[in-house]
């Protein structure tokens, strides 16, 4: 079903930041491919003049829109081939954007094209900026009653976990080094609390649970808190520091939002902070994204229509998802893709199986045929 000439030539462009020119090139590629299958199309830009692709196919019914992304992340090391001369390896494609996500796109104009009948209005929104947030300004002009985000895996994914940054400021007393015995290091200090966000990451997972799952690992999605950066103030070798901070990475599901999350964390350390003779403060940081489930109707009509290519799972995803730029504005989404766990996405040698590029084609054949 899938033209496999249109998809080789496409993993040719090397549309990663900060070669606008190769995507401007890339759009044109893909509109002139368009145009000749009989799409209205045109080329929109949004941030950083990044180019991106509005392209409508004549039907009927609701406006669907069939969200995927032509840039990619750059290739990085340790490839075995070229990743901008795709290989085809029996039943794999080798290059970079092959799962991510170049193959949406040729699967997205398959299924259009073979729909034996259109019962909706399709929509391609194809983003030049997906990687580095460059496309937001576009995805937030899309009118559309649905949005099919096909950037995951073979499944049916619903919604996506919450994002929230927690700064913690672990105070100490700054001297010199020489005479540590007159401060207090703030990395001890720290250090206890560290082992403590653990303690607090192991109980959220057993006990903070929601009700979707995820397709491994979670049998319910938990939530997750985790410390990823420290910062030592001031950060001289011969000085005993005053003050650290940790920044934890809070992901978040929707029955336990980004305020309780916040809320439980900070009563939880401030406690043990009180108990062991530490001095810290907590802020949220400004950077968070709320947890978000778009069910319904159109989620069990779409299961109905595909569970025997993606199965009747509601999974949430562990990250966020360009999901969110719809749902925000109410417009209801389905998540879907090609990746899987093995394809290497944003690592060396990412591939795509063929098959998983043809069954994402069926799906899109059918909820065009259908409708949702």
């Amino acid at each position: 079903m899938i033209d496999m000439d249109f998809f080789l030539q496409l993993l040719k462009f090397k549309t990663f930041n900060p070669n606008k020119e190769e995507k401007e090139k890339a759009a044109k590629f893909i509109k002139n491919y368009l145009e000749n299958k009989g799409f209205d199309v045109e080329i929109i830009y949004s941030e950083n003049d990044t180019p991106n692709i509005l392209a409508k196919y004549p039907g009927k019914g609701k406006k669907v829109a069939f969200v995927t992304h032509f840039d990619v992340v750059p290739p990085g090391e340790g490839w075995n081939t070229d990743p901008f001369d795709p290989k085809v390896e029996g039943n794999k494609i080798i290059a970079r954007g092959a799962a991510d996500d170049k193959s949406a796109i040729v699967a997205s104009i398959a299924g259009i094209e073979n729909a034996k009948e259109i019962n909706v209005q399709p929509i391609l929104a194809i983003a030049g900026g997906e990687e580095t947030q460059e496309s937001t300004q576009f995805f937030e002009q899309i009118d559309s009653d649905i949005a099919l985000v096909i950037d995951t895996g073979p499944y049916v994914s619903i919604g996506s976990s919450g994002f929230l940054g927690i700064n913690i400021y672990v105070e100490g007393k700054q001297v010199h080094s020489a005479h540590a015995y007159r401060g207090e290091n703030a990395i001890y200090n720290a250090a206890k609390v560290i082992e403590f966000i653990e303690h607090i990451s192991k109980a959220f997972e057993k006990t903070l649970l929601s009700k979707y799952q995820f397709i491994e690992h979670y049998d319910r999605v938990p939530v997750r808190v985790n410390p990823t950066k420290i910062e030592v103030k001031p950060n001289v070798i011969n000085i005993i520091p005053g003050e650290v901070k940790i920044y934890v990475n809070a992901r978040t599901v929707p029955e336990y939002d980004n305020d309780y999350v916040f809320n439980k964390v900070s009563d939880l350390l401030k406690e043990f902070a009180s108990k062991n003779n530490i001095k810290l403060r907590i802020e949220k940081d400004k950077l968070e994204l709320p947890p978000w489930v778009s069910d319904g109707e159109h989620v069990d009509k779409f299961i109905q229509l595909t569970k025997d290519l993606l199965g009747e799972k509601k999974i949430l995803e562990l990250g966020g998802t360009d999901g969110y730029h719809f749902y925000k504005r109410g417009i209801k989404v389905i998540q879907f893709g090609p990746m899987r766990e093995e394809n290497n996405i944003h690592g060396p040698n990412e591939f795509v199986y063929i098959e998983d590029v043809e069954r994402v084609a069926e799906v899109i054949k059918r909820v065009v045929e259908n409708g949702l």
